[in-house]
This record gives C-alpha cells, sequence and structure tokens, in this order.
C-alpha cells in the first residue's frame, strides 16, 4: 500500500511485485525498507542486481508498470474495509463495506493478536 506522502513509494511497490516474479519479494523489500531515504530508479536496480535478479527482465517489468493496477485495486480494496495505513492487522470476518467483527490494530507484541483471537474462537 503506497503512501501518497512519499515519492517512490509506487515505483518500490512495483519494484517489489516485479522482485516476486525473480523470486525476490521479501528480499527487495527488505532492501528498500532498510535503504528508504535511497528508492531512485537506479538504486532500485542496483538492489535488483545485489540480489542477482534477471535485471534486464526486472527492469523491463518496473517500467511496463505491470503490476500498477493490482496495487492500486489493493489500496482500494483496503481502504474500503477501513485501513488508512501500515501496517495495520484486520481479525474477524470483513465484507465488502464493513464487517461483522473487524478490528484494526497497529503493532502490537504477540499477547495482544493472541488474546484477542482467543476470545474470538471463544465467542464466535
Amino acid at each position: 500500500m503506497p503512501l501518497p506522502t512519499h515519492d517512490h513509494a509506487p515505483q518500490a511497490a512495483s519494484a517489489a511485485r516485479c522482485a516476486g516474479e525473480q523470486h525476490g519479494f521479501w528480499e527487495l523489500r527488505h532492501l528498500m525498507i532498510t535503504n528508504q531515504e535511497k528508492l531512485s530508479r537506479d538504486d532500485i536496480l542496483g538492489y535488483a542486481g545485489s540480489l542477482q535478479l534477471d535485471v534486464p527482465a526486472f527492469a523491463a517489468c518496473v517500467d511496463a508498470k505491470r503490476y500498477d493496477a493490482l496495487i492500486e485495486q489493493d489500496a482500494k480494496d483496503a481502504a474500503d474495509v477501513g485501513v488508512q495505513g501500515t501496517p495495520t492487522f484486520i481479525l474477524g470476518r470483513t465484507g465488502q463495506k464493513g464487517s461483522s467483527r473487524r478490528e484494526n490494530r497497529r503493532s502490537q507484541p504477540y499477547s495482544v493478536f493472541e488474546a484477542r483471537i482467543r476470545e474470538m474462537l471463544d465467542h464466535p
């Protein structure tokens, strides 16, 4: 979910998806998160090379904006259920324009999620 306040977020989201075609999604995502101040096209291509991805195929994917429509749809779907940023965790059943039980949480300790899940399992 690219943040509108981050100039390079759409390209970074697309790059991560393109890296996924070569089984490098998580590795590239990690490099981009740890280097948030360096996300120009050349920086991202350099990260792809350091991960030994097929850089010409990767660059063609990014330049074609192959995943832009899917990324936009993901953002729309998230907004439809009330997600306004990341990370967000939704526990419970969600519907198209709401939910029967929903809880959005920013990062929390595991114990918070465990307690909520146990409560939901005990009271469906």
